[in-house]
């Protein structure tokens, strides 16, 4: 089983799942592509926006949208800043 992702202080979760089942293989080590998952509470497909400085995730549904350092690069990296930040 895959664990979301939490992304927001107010439980806002990525969900890697069906982006597994596309590729055939999910591991914390694999990069984040341009669509990372799926946005738990709407079910849109978030994707990754590379910019200068940060980069951005971004849900197409809804448009939540969140910043993340440019270290973030694997789904590892991703849980190891939420957890950073958010988890408590």
């Amino acid at each position: 089983m895959i664990d979301n992702i939490k992304l927001t202080e107010k439980d806002d979760q990525l969900s890697a799942l069906q982006i597994a089942e596309w590729n055939g293989e999910y591991t914390n080590s694999s990069r984040l592509c341009s669509c990372v998952g799926t946005h738990v509470t709407c079910n849109g497909f978030i994707y990754k926006i590379d910019l200068t400085t940060y980069n951005v995730l971004c849900c197409r549904v809804c448009s939540m949208r969140i910043e993340i350092p440019k270290w973030v690069e694997t789904y590892r990296d991703l849980r190891q800043w939420s957890e950073a930040n958010y988890v408590r």
